[in-house]
């Protein structure tokens, strides 16, 4: 499949699109899509991805000012109704927010990873397939649910040698050509 067909897929609202892609090949299919956006994006790195040296509620805040929205009150909201829609305490959904990266858990670096995208109400949500290890079926249907209410007509952009699982929704199988990676 060429990248033009890629492409126009990922241009349909609420499409889930799955490329079984590793390597150089899977970073250029990230990196076209994300050069060919015209709206925000998000993205959920299996690992990377959080600014180190940041707080967690910086890296939540962070990309919303790269798609001209400004930081404010709304966010500290926006912020505390997620984290209680995870099930998140008060005090445990505070002490995220106030980490630094390197010490979160797997899980939580998920979480982060998912309340930086919510945060940002991204029209394409690109996700490497890994990513998706770090839930139990239960939280992996907790946060599946609220990204279909928080971003119902965000498209989907998966990469990696592993299907997306059952909680996040129907993904599409599209084949990769090498000349949609070049």
């Amino acid at each position: 499949m060429s990248w033009q067909a890629i492409h126009e897929r990922i241009q349909t609202p609420g499409r889930r699109v799955w490329i079984c892609a590793a390597g150089a090949g899977r970073a250029n299919l990230f990196r076209r899509a994300a050069q060919g956006a015209r709206h925000p994006t998000g993205w959920l790195p299996a690992h990377g991805g959080l600014i180190a040296n940041l707080r967690v509620w910086e890296n939540c805040i962070l990309p919303r000012s790269y798609f001209g929205a400004r930081p404010g009150e709304g966010d500290d909201r926006l912020a505390a109704d997620l984290l209680d829609r995870l099930d998140l305490s008060l005090e445990a959904g505070q002490a995220l927010m106030a980490a630094k990266v390197h010490s979160l858990t797997g899980y939580q670096y998920g979480v982060v990873s998912a309340l930086r995208t919510l945060m940002s109400r991204p029209a394409l949500i690109m996700v490497e397939c890994e990513w998706f290890a770090h839930f139990e079926q239960d939280e992996a249907i907790r946060l599946a649910r609220l990204f279909d209410a928080e971003c119902s007509n965000a498209t989907w952009l998966a990469i990696g040698r592993l299907a997306p699982p059952a909680p996040w929704g129907t993904f599409e199988q599209m084949e990769c050509a090498d000349e949609a990676v070049a």
